[in-house]
């Protein structure tokens, strides 16, 4: 029953076209950055996350971002191709400020494509948004499963 009811909201049944109708909607189009089809993509991240990040940037004189990816989270979809895609992962960019005590995120990406060259674009993509450019970017390796991003204690 919920379901049902769940789905007369969606703006679309296909996920994907319904992301594409949502990129040119209030309040969507200022959030949804960047979208491929044929491998799967979606760049998305909101003005409040610029303006942490501009903020943290301006009292620390070596921005530093982490970077994470995590599969199983987003479910496989099947396009309007037929195909299936391949493995979705959330990539996601974070931010730890030790001035503050707080760790907060600045970007996401969700991709079926695992590599350098599209996660460049999307960081590429971040940075023309006009942030200050970091000075040192973290990949985090979780082999517990556990962040092992930045840390403010050794």
């Amino acid at each position: 029953m919920k379901y049902k009811e769940n789905k007369k909201n969606h703006l679309n049944e296909d996920p994907i076209l319904a992301v594409l109708l949502m990129k040119g909607m209030y309040p969507y189009n200022n959030i949804i950055r960047d979208i491929g089809y044929d491998r799967l993509f979606v760049h998305y991240w909101v003005a409040q996350e610029v303006n942490s990040y501009r903020n943290y940037c301006k009292n620390n004189k070596i921005p530093t971002i982490s970077i994470d990816a995590t599969g199983g989270i987003v479910k496989s979809i099947n396009l309007l191709s037929g195909r299936k895609t391949g493995h979705l992962f959330l990539y996601q960019i974070a931010v730890m400020d030790c001035i503050k005590k707080s760790q907060f995120l600045v970007a996401h990406m969700i991709s079926e494509r695992h590599d350098n060259n599209s996660i460049t674009h999307w960081l590429t993509e971040w940075v023309r948004s006009g942030i200050t450019t970091p000075k040192v970017v973290v990949l985090a390796v979780a082999h517990t499963g556990r962040f092992k991003g930045r840390s403010c204690y050794p």
